[in-house]
Parts: C-alpha cells; sequence; structure tokens
C-alpha cells in the first residue's frame, strides 16, 4: 500500500476555489505494508518552488505520480516523476506552458498498456477559465497525445476518471462565476475522442464531484458536494447514472461544507462512499468528523457512521 502525505497550504471557500486545492508545498512519499512497516519516507523539493501532487500509481515497475511545480514562467508547471521501489526518483520530465496553470486528477491514473499511460485534469489559461484535458504518456514520461475538453469561456475542472472497456468517463464540475456551478460528466473513446459532455446540477446549487466508479451493475456511482449557492449549506452527495449520463436517483445529507471524496462499488452494486460531515461552527472554525455511508443498488441507505472525534482537521 502506497501512502501520499504531503504539507499543503489550502485557499478555498467552501468548494468553489477547487483549484486552489494543488498548492501543495512540499511533497512525501511514504510506502508501507499490511503490518504498517515504512519501507521509505521521502521528501521530494525544488527549492524556491512549491512541489505536490493529487495521486500517485504503480507501474512500470515501481511508482508514477502526475505533479505540479512552480516556476517563475508558469505558476503550476505540469510535471511527471516515476520513482523506482525504493522511493528513488528513476525519471522526471516537465511540461511547461507559459502563463499556464495544471490540476491533474485525484488517485489513480488509467493504464492502457504496459507501456502507456493517461492522465486527467484541468488546466487554467485565464482567470476563472479552464478546460479539461487528458494527457497519454509512454513508460519513458514521454507526450503522446493531448486533448482538451470542456465548455468554453467557463471553469471546466475533472478531478477524477475511470474506464469502462473502450470508454473513458472523466468527472468534476464546471463553474460560471454569476450563476452555480454543476457536475461536468465527459465521454471519451481510449484515443481521446469525446463522445459527449454534460452539466447535471440543479439552479440556485451548487454541485462538484470528486470521485467516480464503475458499479456492478455497469452504471456509473458518483460522489461529491451539494449545496445552496453561496451559502455554508454544502453536503454530502451521491448519485447512479447510466452511460448516456442520464440520471437513475441521487442522494444528498446536509452539511456544513461536507463532502463525500470517495465512493467504491460493491459486487452487489451498492457504494461505500466516505468524506467530511462539517457538523457544527465554533470561533468561525467548522468542527467535522469523518463519515463513511454504504448505500444500495436503488439509492436507500443501509448504514452511516462517523468516525473519530469532533475537530476542525478531519474529513475534507
Amino acid at each position: 500500500m502506497t501512502i501520499i502525505n504531503s504539507y499543503h497550504k489550502t485557499f478555498r471557500s467552501g468548494f468553489r476555489s477547487h483549484f486552489a486545492q494543488i498548492m501543495l508545498f512540499v511533497l512525501c512519499f511514504c510506502s508501507i505494508n499490511y503490518k504498517a512497516q515504512i519501507y521509505f519516507n521521502n521528501r521530494y523539493d525544488t527549492y524556491g518552488s512549491c512541489d505536490g501532487t493529487n495521486g500517485i500509481d504503480t507501474m512500470f515497475n515501481g511508482y508514477v505520480s502526475a505533479e505540479i511545480t512552480c516556476s517563475a514562467v508558469s505558476f503550476y508547471t505540469f510535471l511527471l516523476n516515476s520513482y523506482y521501489y525504493n522511493g528513488t526518483i528513476k525519471n522526471s520530465k516537465a511540461f511547461l506552458i507559459p502563463n499556464n496553470n495544471f490540476l491533474p486528477n485525484y488517485g489513480k491514473y488509467i493504464r492502457l498498456s504496459n507501456t502507456q499511460f493517461l492522465v486527467s485534469g484541468s488546466r487554467a489559461y485565464k482567470p476563472d477559465t479552464t478546460l479539461a484535458f487528458l494527457w497519454r504518456f509512454n513508460s519513458s514520461l514521454d507526450s503522446i497525445s493531448y486533448k482538451e475538453y470542456g465548455f468554453l469561456n467557463q471553469t471546466n475542472v475533472i478531478s477524477a476518471h475511470v474506464q469502462s472497456g473502450s470508454y473513458i468517463y472523466m468527472v468534476g464540475y464546471n463553474d460560471i462565476l454569476t450563476t452555480n456551478s454543476d457536475i461536468l460528466l465527459i465521454k471519451t473513446d481510449t484515443a481521446g475522442n469525446e463522445i459527449w459532455k454534460k452539466k447535471i446540477g440543479v439552479p440556485g446549487w451548487d454541485e462538484s464531484a470528486f470521485s467516480i466508479q464503475i458499479t456492478a451493475d455497469s452504471k456509473l456511482a458518483i460522489c461529491g458536494h451539494k449545496g445552496v449557492h453561496n451559502t455554508s449549506n454544502d453536503g454530502m452527495y451521491l448519485m447512479k447514472v447510466d452511460t448516456s449520463g442520464q440520471m437513475i436517483w441521487d442522494k444528498y445529507y446536509s452539511s456544513i461544507y461536507g463532502g463525500f471524496m470517495s465512493v467504491k462499488t460493491l459486487p452487489d452494486s451498492s457504494c461505500i462512499v466516505a468524506g467530511g460531515d462539517g457538523l457544527s461552527w465554533v470561533s468561525l472554525n467548522v468542527y467535522s468528523k469523518n463519515v463513511a455511508a454504504r448505500i444500495d443498488v436503488n439509492g436507500n441507505e443501509i448504514w452511516k457512521k462517523h468516525y473519530g472525534a469532533l475537530s476542525n482537521n478531519t474529513g475534507l
């Protein structure tokens, strides 16, 4: 099991500034086994720069991580690193577009073969304006192809992706500052050709997605947050849609800046979601607990449980 331990400073108001969550100034990886034995705990720091990642994956006889690094030319340059199993760097390549910011996806990447993989994410090219991307690389970290998606002159942020056969589904959010944000769902083939893109949301509410999985009955489970626009009433959110993007059902839990950050599907097509549930305000700080829930194939709650002490440093 590989754990990412990264010190980060986040500037956001609720979830609206999702792009700022990549502001990770010191990047550390540690690898442990099921007995919690630490194999290495390394710091990777380009001095005079900020470095960070939202994910890491095992491939090519080691690890691969899509990262960002700051420079004087570009705020967040896209950086790919590969590592040996002992944590030392095998290869490192930076991809710079001047005056652009990159944000890679959370979690793992899509392995297309023994020699190629895909990274999704977002590129900001002017204030509050981004496009989603799908970037193909080989095992030497060379760029093979790069394609962009989204609604022009709007914010299009991708948080996660999943492959199902010959198709790839990317999920995140679309935001127009004068209105509310909606979940953004994009379907492509494995060559990156767009099949469709959709906004899913309710007027007057903000919705964002952070994780997506294929269910046992070949549907899409998507989790994130939902809340009344421009308020602190952000809650945990889970939806199930078919492969054409049509909603089957959704489930919402009211909270204070809460949200489900991860979804896992089970063989009976039920889902387990986990995240943070903001329960109270204390001196302008939100105090929350970690939360997990299991939802059946029809959207009915099987159980929901909170874990840990009430704290302003849990969940989200």
